[in-house]
């Protein structure tokens, strides 16, 4: 079996392609990382969606928007059923009501529902700084992503509120 498989493994190690999605949007937000933070006041957010969905991600799943302060480590988070732009900007909102202090910026990953004319026209409309990582470099972010699971799993019991 082994020997059959070979010639299809061999094309499988030439990796992922990653298309490159400079868009005009994406080149207007800023790209901060890690370093570049400097101990920023209570009021900057790293912003990220985390999917329960277990070991699959096809079928529909819970998404959860989690909202951490940079300087604190204020963690907020909202269930999403659905993966959508204009729903982020309203859990943003009702976030932001929960706070005890000023949003004054986000910092988002590359994916398309931050990357996209609603929530840039949010944060101009709210006048916060959005900022957002550089492609394909996780480790730019200043808050580490099990943090994140700790905060869902401490609010949901689990990894896994996937439907099928």
């Amino acid at each position: 079996m082994d020997r059959f498989l070979r010639p299809v493994r061999a094309v499988a190690k030439q990796g992922r392609r990653r298309v490159s999605v400079n868009t005009p949007l994406r080149k207007s937000i800023t790209i901060r990382t890690y370093e570049h933070w400097n101990n920023p006041p209570p009021g900057y957010f790293e912003i990220d969606l985390v999917a329960h969905c277990g070991t699959s991600v096809t079928g529909s799943h819970v998404h959860r928007l989690v909202v951490t302060d940079l300087a604190s480590g204020w963690t907020e988070a909202a269930a999403l059923l659905v993966r959508e732009q204009t729903l982020i900007t309203v859990t943003l909102d009702e976030i932001q009501s929960r706070l005890p202090f000023p949003m004054l910026g986000l910092d988002v990953d590359n994916d398309s529902a931050f990357i996209n004319e609603i929530l840039l026209s949010y944060c101009r409309k709210h006048n916060f700084e959005l900022t957002r990582l550089r492609a394909y470099k996780n480790n730019d972010q200043r808050l580490d992503r099990a943090e994140e699971w700790s905060d869902c799993e401490e609010v949901s019991g689990t990894r896994s509120l996937g439907g099928s």
